[in-house]
């Protein structure tokens, strides 16, 4: 019985294999910015560029982040562009062809072609220029381990997660902030998936805390703009509520904050809400792995 057990164990382990730490989209045409830039429905130009983080949190390269900004200015032009920052999750890195990369196949098939899709009805719509659609895949060690024991990479990816949700996620996020409110035109959202989620959330929930509590001391919040995105989508995200809590409470207590400037059409933005986070109870990465112990 002993030696068919350990036949077993021998035979999962050799059809299971580790990820190579390393990054993928540091060289022509695949990065930093993808070349040529790919279509939507409608045969427009959609934009992606990345950024890579290695299992500490640090760049791969000193390239990537500014060819992300310079991709964003270009698009921008004077129209302005709309801009989606994704952070992937679990099981996920920069790795190509897109169609093995399942969170990098949706943002970019999912997301931002039908984000330049609705683009392009609203400016019809409104009877103005089209703005063109730009998005940045932040990417890290998200898999670690394929073959049938994936699922004991879980607690290691969240560690690694943690170290990277740290100096340099926020410098690439409030970067690519900046860089988009340079155009008054331009609007930007980040979102995060799964550990995703928790590198955003920590990579930006100081930011976003920092700014509603000047508003509840009567600072002007034209003083911070420049650090807060549109919106910031937390999906699944696989880190513990509690955390969380503070940052809601403070967040909901605060004074609304004034639209940035008008709209395209006829009305104001509102800056309400900030952050989103969106859950499912059948989430299995974030519900059952982690016996309810993270939001998710």
């Amino acid at each position: 019985m002993m030696r068919r057990v350990v036949v077993a164990m021998l035979v999962t382990l050799s059809l299971s294999a580790c990820v190579p730490l390393r990054s993928y989209r540091t060289h022509p045409p695949h990065g930093p910015v993808e070349q040529p830039p790919f279509k939507d429905k409608d045969g427009n130009l959609v934009h992606i560029g990345f950024v890579e983080l290695d299992d500490h949190g640090l760049y791969w390269t000193d390239e990537q982040l500014p060819a992300s900004m310079k991709m964003i200015e270009d698009a921008a032009g004077s129209n302005g562009a709309i801009v989606a920052v994704f952070v992937h999750g679990w099981l996920n890195n920069a790795r190509y062809p897109d169609q093995d990369n399942t969170d990098l196949n949706k943002f970019k098939y999912d997301v931002l072609a039908v984000m330049s899709q609705h683009e392009s009805a609203a400016a019809a719509k409104e009877h103005r220029p089209r703005r063109n659609v730009v998005g940045v895949y932040v990417a890290w060690r998200g898999k670690s381990l394929s073959g049938p024991l994936f699922l004991l990479s879980f607690y290691d990816r969240k560690d690694a997660a943690l170290r990277v949700a740290d100096t340099q996620a926020t410098v690439t996020l409030r970067s690519l902030i900046a860089k988009t409110r340079e155009n008054p035109r331009s609007q930007i959202i980040v979102v995060g998936h799964s550990f995703g989620g928790l590198i955003t959330e920590r990579a930006l929930g100081p930011v976003l805390v920092t700014e509603a509590i000047r508003l509840r001391a009567g600072g002007s919040p034209q003083l911070r703009l420049a650090d807060a995105p549109d919106l910031v989508i937390l999906v699944n995200p696989a880190t513990n509520a509690t955390r969380a809590l503070g940052d809601v409470w403070t967040l909901k207590e605060s004074p609304e904050i004034v639209p940035r400037h008008p709209t395209l059409g006829r009305q104001a933005v509102s800056r309400t809400p900030l952050m989103i986070s969106l859950t499912s109870n059948t989430d299995q990465a974030t519900g059952i792995a982690t016996c309810g112990t993270l939001r998710g």
